[in-house]
């Protein structure tokens, strides 16, 4: 059997020394040689938080089963009990005189039990903080001592440098405060660093400086020795039960860690570091994640794959469950099982299952082992279980003659029927890590570490090489199959029937489902439900708890399965995904009737379909003067801009009023916007260049009281009225040019008084230029407007 070693998730940090799973979330604790303790989310692969308090090297570390709290203890003899929600110490329990070795809650009881360099086990009480009992008798370091996993066994092991493994009865610990030793197990020939119970079977492993691992039966009145696991080449430091196998690990100062088998007695598998010694491990509560503490950090590992494996076809959804093939019916909401698949690997461990691939007349079924290079074919035609015809080739795609099996060792495609005959084999030149089914139907898509190969069966051509790494699986879909996903290890990348790439995501986290809906495609990663369209734009539609497989989507129902291959129906909100796609596919009558039934509210969505360029749609999303006033201006909406602008009253939107009234010829807008700001300028060309004389001349007897000259003088030469040009140029104090000016117009009248004004001062009248040509003024309209109208537009 080959186990999957190879570690999931991995830090670089101090020298760890003990290692904690939290029982229900993704966490994990390590406590570090420097004296800190981290807490790191193994989804997100992110450090969460670092807890400081003791002094010196924290040697072990636990959750609590059910409180929000967990327990450490360290070289400084200090045992100290955390809250992860508060980040702080709640209390600390002194009485070791030495170094505390291990620390564990009960599994029910408020109670600590703690091992210690000065020759003690201890109990504590952590709810009144009191020390309730000591246990002496060992004449050396206690290494570790711990409670028997179920709650409702009183008993506790302990391992020591004197060469002797005790277990002990706390029995009478409620009633008279006291604990005795049941039995003394003598057989190791060295000290006993670690001792710890089966969580299920009365069975207790030990590991020690001899460099063995030693498995050991009671019961009520002996212990026995069953085998020595021998293989390690320096001192073993830990090992753990595996609680749903029997699976044995340990690691040791060789820089190895092993998996026994301890029905055969036999070693399993084995992992070498070059550079760290193996120092603690951690099992999680509910089996399969394994952690592993060493000199430069940590490392999380699983046993084997568990991902289930689904097939979808019109209207049932077939499924791994428990070692059992299950099928759902859409229709009648009808669960059952259909083949229960045979054990093939050791120790109880289900063997890794690729894929299934069921025929077009349901009459055959391939469950694919892609480390066993191999897969097993069922005849479920006559309704009762058959027995699998095993076939060389670990990944299998159906196709229209039958099925294409893919012999990763060969590197060669076995056309095949679904009697396991086989029709004819391709040889291929590349040598792919895995196929999985084509876009099509007699397609498939090769992966490598770098490419996604898109290969046609019947031409034996390739179509497509998609740069991407870790391809994993192929999904497609659309209205009518114009796309496909190809999903990557954390890539989604969508193609059309062209073969076009169309958009590309990167996920931080691992991709881990995808199904299509129509056109849009909905995915899992580690921690959420999530969504993409073919123009790329996506987002989160659910976090969710744990790890989950989209089997099915149909909006608002989702079925997933999780890991323990149980079927989960899940209904979303789809109202999100709904408008971004009514977006994307211009369906904006459907956009207008979400947004006016309110399904779609919120700053994101407006800021999205103002993005769009839609903000004659968004204006219906709002309430707020402000937003209202820039989408209308944006789309020109300038009767709601202009109500907008009046709740407002800001000189800044009257003016941006204006600018748009000007730009799409809405000139009633722009001259209250004028009107408003008091910018005469804007306004008496608005007034020359539609003619409204009798709005120019208010203007002109306005900046004459208000002293604007400019002002004056610009409105005045713009109408062409001639006296209020030579009053504009007077009342600024430029007399020679105002009496040039009245000269030059004929106003001789007017030019005497200047002249008179221009004598009292002490000054010459300036000399008038000999120039006969006219002063030019702008055209004055044969037919003036009375009221500005805007200009006729066509909707």
């Amino acid at each position: 059997m080959s186990l999957r070693v190879n570690p999931s998730f991995e830090t670089r940090t101090a020298r760890v020394k003990g290692i904690s799973f939290h029982p229900t979330r993704s966490w994990v604790l390590a406590s570090l040689h420097n004296g800190k303790i981290q807490l790191w989310d193994m989804r997100t692969r992110t450090l969460l938080h670092v807890y400081e308090g003791h002094k010196g090297p924290v040697r072990s570390v636990q959750f609590h089963p059910d409180r929000p709290i967990f327990v450490s203890g360290g070289d400084d003899t200090m045992i100290i009990v955390w809250s992860y929600t508060k980040h702080r110490e709640i209390c600390k329990l002194t009485g070791h005189m030495d170094y505390v070795r291990t620390v564990q809650f009960h599994p029910s009881e408020a109670w600590i039990i703690s091992s210690s360099d000065d020759r003690t086990i201890r109990i504590w009480n952590w709810m009144s903080r009191q020390c309730i009992l000591i246990l002496p008798g060992h004449e050396h370091y206690v290494m570790s001592a711990f409670f028997h996993p179920k709650p409702n066994i009183p008993l506790i092991v302990s391992a020591s440098l004197d060469q002797t493994v005790r277990v002990w009865d706390i029995s009478g610990l409620k009633e008279r405060g006291e604990g005795v030793v049941k039995f003394i197990i003598d057989g190791h020939q060295l000290g006993v660093n670690w001792a710890v119970f089966h969580p299920n079977q009365q069975y207790i492993a030990t590991a020690s400086d001899d460099k063995t691992v030693r498995l050991w039966k009671y019961n009520d009145t002996r212990v026995w020795e069953v085998c020595c696991l021998r293989g390690h080449s320096s001192i073993v430091s830990c090992v753990q039960f595996m609680s749903n196998c029997d699976i044995l690990i340990s690691n040791s100062e060789d820089r190895t860690i092993k998996i026994w088998d301890i029905t055969k007695r036999t070693l399993i598998s084995s992992y070498r570091r070059e550079r760290d010694r193996f120092w603690n491990i951690g099992i999680h509560p509910k089996g399969n994640i394994i952690g592993c503490g060493h000199d430069s950090g940590m490392i999380i590992f699983k046993l084997n794959e568990e991902r289930i494996p689904i097939i979808k076809t019109d209207d049932r959804l077939y499924y791994l469950c428990r070692g059992a093939i299950r099928v759902f019916e859409f229709s009648g909401k009808k669960d059952s099982g259909l083949i229960n698949l045979p054990k093939r690997s050791n120790a109880g461990i289900n063997e890794y299952i690729g894929n299934l691939v069921i025929d077009e007349n349901r009459k055959y079924i391939i469950v694919c082992y892609p480390k066993q290079n191999s897969h097993d074919l069922y005849n479920i035609s006559n309704g009762k279980e058959s027995t699998g015809i095993p076939i060389k080739g670990g990944y299998c795609v159906r196709i229209k003659q039958g099925y294409a099996a893919f012999d990763k060792g060969a590197s060669t495609i076995s056309i095949r029927k679904y009697d396991g005959s086989v029709i004819r084999s391709i040889t291929l030149t590349e040598r792919p890590e895995r196929m999985v089914k084509g876009p099509y139907l007699g397609s498939v898509v090769f992966g490598t570490k770098e490419e996604a190969i898109i290969f046609d069966i019947e031409s034996q051509k390739v179509i497509k090489v998609v740069k991407m790494k870790t391809l994993k699986r192929v999904v497609s879909g659309g209205i009518y199959g114009e796309y496909c996903g190809l999903i990557g290890k954390r890539q989604i990348v969508i193609l059309n029937n062209k073969m076009e790439v169309v958009c590309k995501n990167n996920e931080v986290a691992k991709v881990k489902s995808g199904v299509f809906f129509g056109e849009t495609m909905f995915y899992t990663t580690t921690s959420h439900l999530k969504y993409i369209l073919p123009n790329g734009e996506g987002g989160v539609i659910k976090q969710l708890e744990t790890v989950m497989y989209l089997a099915d989507a149909r909006p608002p129902k989702m079925y997933l399965v999780n890991r323990e291959g149980q079927l989960k129906l899940l209904t979303i909100n789809p109202n999100e995904y709904l408008f971004k796609l009514n977006v994307f596919s211009k369906d904006y009558s459907t956009l207008v009737s979400m947004v006016e039934q309110r399904d779609v509210i919120g700053q994101y969505i407006v800021g999205y379909l103002r993005n769009k360029g839609l903000p004659e749609i968004a204006l219906q999303c709002v309430r707020d003067p402000q937003i209202r006033a820039d989408l209308s201006l944006k789309c020109l909406n300038l009767e709601t801009a202009f109500d907008a602008c009046k709740q407002l009253d800001s000189p800044l939107m009257w003016k941006s009023l204006g600018n748009a009234a000007m730009i799409s010829g809405h000139q009633e807008y722009a001259d209250k916007a004028y009107q408003k700001t008091q910018d005469v300028t804007r306004a008496s060309y608005l007034y020359v260049s539609c003619g409204a004389l009798e709005k120019l001349d208010k203007i002109i007897k306005v900046t004459e009281k208000w002293g604007d000259f400019d002002a004056h003088f610009t409105c005045s030469t713009l109408s062409g009225n001639k006296v209020q040009i030579v009053k504009s140029l007077f009342d600024a104090g430029q007399l020679n040019l105002s009496y040039l000016a009245a000269k030059k117009h004929g106003l001789d009248e007017l030019a005497e008084k200047i002249a008179l004004e221009i004598k009292n001062q002490g000054n010459q009248l300036p000399k008038i230029p000999q120039n006969k040509k006219p002063i030019p003024f702008p055209s004055q309209p044969t037919n003036p407007l009375l009221v500005i109208k805007s200009w006729p537009t066509v909707v």
